[in-house]
């Protein structure tokens, strides 16, 4: 592997008698000759990268045949030799392997398309023209992605963030957290630099296995695996601390031009110490400010917990360092899919940096709702809750303006502390008007609060102080024109009474089925027919 010095790959190129095992990966399928290969034994598998919606993962998928007979090849090239082929003759496999700019994600390729002026939209005079051109959608992912970056405009063009971004030997994510620091916690940037460098290579630091056995050689001791990656970047030592020697090297290699690229010296000196909480809480609400979906909330079932940002739930990695019970949230840095059984992939977090509720409230996370509201003293009281994936990240009582104002009035109306009448008569003209339309056609009814929220931006409404300006009439639903109310009145009312009893109707036109909901009375017996409606 590449890992190895020179000398020891060139190894593999001995001559000899004596048999030997490669363990290879797909990319031995067009790999240089190796003599004392006789034997090929393919799985049939292939681990294929992935992308969905911004992150792209690897996942096992059936080998293509094209690969199959590259991989047979091997075999047989300066000797006689056979190969074992692990799945049944009738199996059907695609016959080309889609090529990688069909499966991953474009951002990195979208942005070094355009700090060259270029880019990858099928139409235009410069659009690349390329062998396999990619699907439509993927660029557009690809661009809304680097536009959420700052990194494009709204034009798809490359704009001064992008172009410091695009001079960063990371991909546009990552370096988005070194421009985040660097303009808001500058202090830490060299933490942020020996973090981003250990996360880029997309190789393990940390060996497999037991921790050190000394706790204070264990640098994941603190429940932080950003604090532990800074710490190895800056002064782990392979063997004391378990670190793969090769990937620290490589890492390391990266840091130096990465604070190049910053600005700074090459070399730094080595600190020897952890980031302390306050430093991991200014560096989580910098990088949040950058990558607001990157933060993550627990959500705590039975036995285990999810981690959630609102569009996807995550899993914690065995390997990480963090402590689940003892943390509010987390800043997601890195992952890695894993197929379970059934073939399905699971993506779990394998680099996390933990920081409080406050910290997402501080980078403006969440979005604020009205919760309960009143009248006290004629003035319009609400609770504003600021929500993130469904967690509450604060509650605050207050007077509200604009639209919170415009929600908490639209609450009162639907609870009957204003205009209960009107309201009432309101409800009543929507479900007559949908029952029509789902009878004879016609355009979609909206929803009363839907409808109660733009009848109070049309009158206005900017404060609870405006409550006096409104009238019952501006919050009464037009009715039907007045022959579409008698026909439906006459030939479906939505209420019937029989005797002692009243029963709510409800209608089914599709099915056509009329259910009746008792609503009051002591009748237990069914209602006779014919004292019923005549319905069709």
């Amino acid at each position: 592997h590449a890992g190895l010095p020179p000398g020891e790959q060139d190894r593999v190129f001995e001559p000899g008698s004596r048999r030997r095992v490669v363990l290879a990966t797909n990319v031995a399928e067009t790999a240089v000759t190796l003599p004392r290969i006789g034997v090929v034994i393919d799985s049939g598998l292939v681990r294929q990268t992935r992308y969905r919606g911004t992150r792209g993962y690897l996942t096992l998928v059936p080998v293509a045949l094209d690969a199959a007979e590259q991989r047979r090849g091997r075999a047989g090239r300066l000797m006689p030799g056979v190969c074992r082929r692990l799945w049944q003759e009738a199996a059907l496999l695609e016959p080309v392997t889609p090529p990688e700019i069909l499966r991953e994600g474009l951002a990195v390729a979208l942005l070094a398309v355009a700090a060259c002026g270029r880019t990858l939209r099928p139409a235009g005079a410069e659009a690349l023209r390329l062998l396999d051109p990619p699907k439509p959608y993927a660029v557009q992912r690809a661009e809304e992605e680097l536009q959420e970056l700052g990194a494009l405009d709204a034009q798809a063009r490359l704009t001064p963030r992008g172009e410091r971004l695009a001079r960063l030997p990371v991909d546009a994510q990552l370096g988005r957290i070194l421009l985040a620091v660097a303009e808001e916690e500058e202090e830490l940037l060299p933490a942020a630099i020996d973090l981003v460098a250990a996360l880029a290579p997309g190789r393990p630091l940390f060996l497999p296995g037991p921790r050190p056995e000394d706790e204070a050689d264990d640098l994941r001791l603190g429940g932080c695996d950003a604090t532990a990656l800074v710490a190895a970047v800056d002064h782990g030592e392979p063997g004391r601390h378990r670190l793969a020697a090769a990937a620290l090297e490589e890492a390391r290699q990266l840091a130096g031009s990465l604070r190049q690229a910053c600005g700074l010296p090459r070399t730094r000196p080595t600190t020897a110490r952890l980031l302390t909480t306050a430093q991991r809480e200014r560096l989580a609400r910098a990088i949040l400010r950058a990558l607001p979906r990157a933060a993550y909330v627990p959500r705590r079932r039975k036995r285990e917990t999810a981690w959630a940002n609102g569009r996807e739930e995550l899993e914690l990695g065995s390997e990480s360092a963090l402590r689940e019970a003892e943390v509010e949230a987390v800043v997601v840095l890195d992952t890695h899919a894993v197929t379970v059984k059934h073939q399905k992939t699971v993506q779990r977090i394998t680099c996390a940096l933990p920081c409080s509720l406050a910290t997402l409230r501080a980078a403006g996370l969440g979005e604020v709702q009205v919760g309960a509201a009143r009248l006290e003293g004629g003035r319009l009281v609400a609770e504003a809750v600021r929500t993130y994936a469904g967690c509450v990240l604060a509650r605050t009582e207050a007077p509200p303006e604009g639209e919170l104002a415009r929600q908490a009035v639209v609450r009162l109306l639907l609870q009957g502390s204003l205009f209960a009448t009107t309201i009432a008569a309101s409800r009543e003209r929507l479900a007559a008007a949908e029952l029509y339309r789902r009878l004879q056609g016609g355009p979609p009814v909206p929803e009363l609060a839907t409808w109660l929220g733009e009848q109070l931006a049309r009158v206005g409404l900017e404060s609870g102080d405006d409550l006096a300006l409104l009238l019952p009439e501006d919050f009464l639903v037009p009715d039907l024109l007045p022959d579409q109310r008698e026909w439906l009145d006459r030939s479906h009312p939505r209420e019937v009474a029989v005797g002692d009893a009243r029963y709510g109707v409800e209608y089914d036109p599709v099915d056509r089925v009329v259910t009746l909901v008792k609503t009051a009375g002591q009748r237990t017996l069914l209602p006779p027919l014919e004292y019923l409606p005549a319905w069709p």
